[in-house]
């Protein structure tokens, strides 16, 4: 079985780490960073383990997005950081954020290059 992709919303988000990870994990490469959550994942039995034969539990919630802005909710309120400090804090240990096709088609339509958020955001505003 293939590794979640659940990964890739799993706390913390947004941390420089987070894409290694998910690097390491999505294609099979072992852990380099060290770090939580020991990738990458195998099923053993009716179980997900890691790299350490531990057996994963996931407890997750949704972060919804704000309308059209396709931003996470909130983060006019709090930093990205302090929102993810409280959901770790919480006991959860994934986060699942849906996100807009558009931000993929752009970087296709790009050749793969990524997009700034700033530029996303102008161009999705461009539309309205």
């Amino acid at each position: 079985m293939k590794p979640t992709l659940a990964l890739v919303y799993a706390i913390p988000v947004i941390a420089t780490q987070t894409a290694k990870i998910a690097n390491n994990v999505l294609f099979g490469r072992d852990n380099t960073t060290g770090i939580w959550p020991y990738g990458p994942f195998r099923t053993a039995g009716r179980d997900i383990v890691n790299s350490r034969n531990e057996t994963i539990v996931w407890a997750g919630l949704n972060w919804p997005l704000s309308g059209e802005t396709m931003i996470p909710e909130g983060v006019e309120y709090q930093s990205v950081s302090d929102i993810l400090d409280l959901v770790k804090s919480a006991g959860f240990n994934m986060l699942r954020m849906p996100f807009a096709i558009q931000m993929v088609d752009q970087i296709y339509e790009r050749n793969g290059s990524d997009v700034a958020l700033k530029e996303a955001l102008i161009n999705r505003m461009q539309r309205y």
